[in-house]
């Protein structure tokens, strides 16, 4: 079993007392989960990526329920291999080096690679874990390309790695916390110990077990290499199920990577566009519940059968965007609470948002495209501007920031700055509309 980034006692500093108890006790419960679908499955071991917890931040009574968890691993003859990470790192005083560990655990505290035998419970070989950590919270060298491109030792009850070759071969696995420079999310993660895809799989392992990017995905296909993404989301920006992956190879050699839904707590945002037939508070009520029905069957279908529970509670976000006939109503804070709570009873979510700010009057900016108005020219000017080339460069030269574009990377070609420019524009009319028509109730 795979799994990373725990971030076991995050403060969850910006919520509110009650929801951040939740949300640190939904971490200890999800990784409870991982420990019972490693046993379940009796898995071989368990392989933990980095960051399992944020340093110095670790209470007592988490490091006192995260060794009972290991030992309960270890009660089972299940082994655990733990590569440091930036949160957690592993030079002598920092807290991974003080904590103490059960014997099942293998931990990797610093660059220097290192390869372990994983034995069944008959103690025959199954395969191999070559793994290295960070020693400090700011590893800059690319680790990756440290590791040997095939076990040279195994440092278990003093075993060699070269008569078992061909099993090696099929079943060894590297174990990193690292930032690979295609991923997606990376640019919201810090470079630590970074690399490419190609530092990857030249080493010639069956199986990278990363860690550090938050999001779930697979970054190398031959072979394979996943990051499994937190077994808990963190924030608004981290939504969906999270968990941990299953990996299995059979007898023929073929690998198969599983996702386990762990997490208790699911954060989810909903954006809802099309509101100009929402005429009422209810009837708005009604479109919410509706997406929210589609949200629950997406995660339903995404749930494992191996999954500890299809179960889960909802933190959610709901971002009302465009036109809108009610806009001033729901600029009433005390109609947005209504709605707050009516949502929360209903999905019986922990906690709600309803963003309202990309809301604006129900008008047609078609009605205003001509007439003797600084609105019409203003539509006129946009609409050109979506065609006309030569008008969209000068108006980004003319009235944009020197320093660049907010979004867009500053080495962006000519018509990469043009395809940009026209997103933005698109659907602009409506908004500029809104903001500069008079409002007949104010």
């Amino acid at each position: 079993m795979h799994l990373a980034d725990v971030h076991l006692d995050t403060p969850f500093v910006s919520r509110d007392e009650a929801l951040r108890r939740r949300l640190q006790e939904s971490v200890r419960e999800a990784f409870g989960r991982a420990v019972d679908l490693a046993l379940e499955n009796r898995a071989h071991a368990l392989l933990i990526a980095g960051d399992l917890f944020d340093n110095n931040r670790l209470t007592f009574n988490t490091e006192k329920f995260l060794v009972e968890q290991l030992s309960r691993l270890n009660e089972a003859g299940i082994k655990v291999y733990y590569a440091t990470g930036n949160h957690d790192p592993g030079r002598g005083n920092y807290r991974a080096h003080r904590i103490p560990w059960p014997p099942n655990v293998y931990l990797f505290t610093d660059a220097f690679p290192r390869t372990y035998a994983v034995t069944d419970r008959d103690g025959e070989v199954v395969g191999y874990v070559t793994g290295a950590g960070h020693a400090t919270p700011a590893e800059s060298a690319n680790i990756a390309a440290m590791f040997p491109p095939e076990p040279s030792c195994v440092e278990d009850n003093g075993s060699r790695a070269g008569s078992q070759r061909g099993s090696c071969y099929a079943c060894h696995v590297g174990l990193l916390h690292t930032w690979v420079e295609t991923a997606r999310g990376g640019e919201t993660h810090d470079r630590y110990a970074p690399c490419t895809p190609l530092d990857l799989a030249k080493k010639g392992y069956r199986y990278w077990a990363l860690g550090h990017i938050h999001g779930r995905q697979q970054v190398l296909d031959e072979p394979q290499a996943h990051y499994p993404g937190n077994i808990q989301g963190r924030s608004p920006r981290e939504t969906g199920p999270k968990g941990a992956l299953l990996i299995e190879v059979d007898e023929s050699g073929v690998l198969r990577a599983e996702f386990c839904p762990l997490s208790p707590v699911i954060w989810g945002t909903m954006t809802l566009e099309d509101l100009t037939r929402v005429d009422s508070l209810f009837s708005l009520h009604d479109v919410i519940m509706m997406e929210f029905d589609r949200l629950l069957s997406g995660y339903r279908i995404a749930t494992s059968p191996r999954a500890a529970s299809p179960d889960a509670e909802w933190i959610l976000r709901i971002i009302l965007k465009g036109r809108c006939p009610i806009y001033r109503d729901l600029s009433d804070e005390d109609n947005l609470e209504a709605l707050r709570e009516e949502v929360a009873d209903l999905t019986g979510a922990l906690h709600v948002e309803i963003k309202v700010e990309s809301l604006y009057r129900a008008v047609r900016w078609e009605d205003y495209a001509e007439g003797p108005h600084v609105l019409a020219s203003l539509v006129s000017l946009m609409e050109q501007a979506k065609r006309d080339d030569d008008l969209l460069d000068r108006i980004a030269s003319e009235y944009l920031s020197a320093s660049g574009i907010a979004g867009l990377e500053p080495k962006a070609t000519a018509e990469e700055r043009r395809r940009y420019l026209r997103e933005l524009l698109d659907g602009l009319e409506d908004e500029a509309v809104a903001r500069m028509v008079v409002d007949d109730a104010s």
